[in-house]
Order: structure tokens, then sequence, then C-alpha cells
């Protein structure tokens, strides 16, 4: 299975090619050609917006790249200036259908949009945290994504069931989005909510050796469990997609070794069975940094049938 189809985004829904949409070039944004990702169009988000016709009179504007317009409306009513999708109940956003003025200026490729919106007071962070920072990192370059984390957006996106910028990125390789992350202080090891996934084994899952060494400078655990029990310790142990790795491999593995530790690393189903029967870890594992976070253990228990 390809990169694209692994997993389920709570996010953006990054898993299929972005299609329609205004200033698009073949179907695509001319910024995203690399990671063509799903975009909101005025097909999955106009009729969906808040502020009734009035959100659908800035909108308009934003993607039209009307600066001018844009002011003339929010100065008129402040409350345009945090217009977003409200998806109808039971729908989860993915695949293009969520957003919000920073978001539909991003997915236009308009950093000049992106500057007018934070000069008129739009939070960095968006009123989708996370979404708009997320696309910026996965344009052609990051100049979208600096001009966001330059405005203090949180390059962790804390909102509510909100997948992590840093996992997103690394479903489609960008090991400068990574780096651009952890240089405004992305946490290495904020494990995505649901899954648990780690930024150290989503890395490691993708075979992307830059992302991972990346992260391990910047502090990561190779011995936080992930999904379904995997741990990035014993992940270093299993072939790479790279077949030149082994020796960066050998040596990330080689800094993992803890005297305090289990060693070789344990698998999936000795990690998952030992943390669910209370086992492990134990406080000097635990202090060593043998842990899992809740949506680990909550992985790790489905895997289980429990």
């Amino acid at each position: 299975m390809g990169r694209r189809g692994v997993g389920v985004l709570l996010v953006v829904g990054l898993t299929t090619p972005a299609m329609g949409g205004c200033g698009l070039l073949d179907g695509v944004p001319p910024c995203f050609s690399q990671t063509q990702p799903s975009l909101p169009t005025p097909e999955t988000v106009r009729d969906h917006l808040d502020h009734a016709a009035a959100g659908q009179q800035v909108y308009d504007a934003v993607v039209d790249g009307d600066e001018e317009r844009v002011a003339e409306l929010v100065r008129g009513d402040e409350q345009l200036l945090g217009t977003r999708v409200v998806l109808p109940d039971g729908v989860r956003p993915g695949d293009g259908n969520d957003g919000d003025l920073l978001t539909f200026a991003v997915a236009g490729c308009d950093g000049e949009m992106v500057a007018t919106l934070l000069d008129l007071g739009a939070d960095p962070d968006g009123e989708a945290p996370g979404l708009a920072l997320t696309y910026a990192l996965l344009a052609d370059d990051l100049d979208l994504a600096e001009q966001l984390l330059g405005a203090s957006a949180d390059p962790d996106a804390h909102g509510p069931d909100t997948a992590p910028p840093m996992q997103e990125v690394l479903l489609f390789e960008r090991p400068a989005s990574v780096g651009l992350l952890l240089d405004h202080g992305a946490d290495p090891d904020r494990a995505e909510p649901v899954s648990g996934a780690t930024p150290l084994g989503s890395a490691l899952t993708f075979g992307d050796l830059e992302s991972a060494c990346l992260l391990l400078e910047a502090g990561a655990n190779p011995w936080q469990v992930g999904v379904q029990g995997t741990l990035p310790a014993w992940q270093l142990t299993q072939e790479l997609e790279d077949d030149g790795a082994d020796q960066t491999r050998r040596e990330l593995l080689a800094e993992a070794r803890d005297p305090d530790l289990p060693w070789p690393p344990p698998g999936p189903p000795e990690t998952t069975a030992r943390f669910l029967s209370g086992e492990w870890p134990t406080p000097r594992m635990e202090a060593a940094g043998f842990v899992a976070s809740e949506g680990a253990l909550r992985s790790m228990r489905r895997s289980a049938g429990e």
C-alpha cells in the first residue's frame, strides 16, 4: 500500500489528489505540485460556511485574492474573520471538506492574502486549529508555513481531535517540513491522540530515515510505544525501505540501547501483552522512557480484542 493509502487522517484527509477549485493548474494548485493533497474547493466548502451569505462573500473574496474586499468585509463585521466550515452532524473532516479563511488562502497559494488576514487579526492557528499550517507544510516551498509559524502558529496544533501537523507531513516524507516544525518548538514525541502514533514511529514506518534522524536529534524517544504496541527501538531492528540505510539504522539502534530497558527491543505482541497486563513498565523502565500514551494504550487494547 502506498504512503497516501495508510491510516485515517483526523484533520485534513490528505490521502487523495486535489481536484477542481480556483487557480488550479492541471487539477493541482501551482504550489502543491509535489504532494497534491486534497484541498478545499467551492464545491466542498462554500455551502457549509457559517455567517450565512456574509460568510460566502468573504470566502469568495479570499479565493479571488481580493484583499481590499476582504478588509472591507471584515472591518464591517469583525466576526467574519472567524468564518469557517461547519460540518453536518456525523460528518468528519477530511478530503478537503473543512477549513477557515487562512486555510482557503493557503490552499490558493496566496501568501499576500495570508498576510492580509494576519494583519486583520486572524488567529495564526486558524479556526480549524493547525489545518492551514498543515497544508502550508505540504506546499512545494515552505514560505507559507514560515509565514504562519513566524506569526506564532502552534507547531503542534493543540485542538480537539486534531492530528499534529508533524504526523500529517510525515505521510508525505517531507524532512524539510519536519525540520521547520522542530525549529519552531514542535514536540518530537507528541503522539497522535487516537492511535498513539509517534512521529519517530511514523518516520520509521515510512522508511524516512532523514526525518527520523532529525527527530532523534531533537530528543525523540525511541522507547515511546506507538500504534498497536510498536516501539521505534524495535522498528530499528527491522529492515527499512531504503536498502542503503543499514549503517544509519545500526547507529541509531546503538544510541537507543539502555541498561534499564529490555534488549533486544520487544516486538508489538510482547509489548502489548506486558503493558496490558500491568507488568510493564516497571518504575525503572518508565524512568528510562519506556512509556505509552493514552492513544497507544487504546490502540493496544483494540489490537488485543479488549
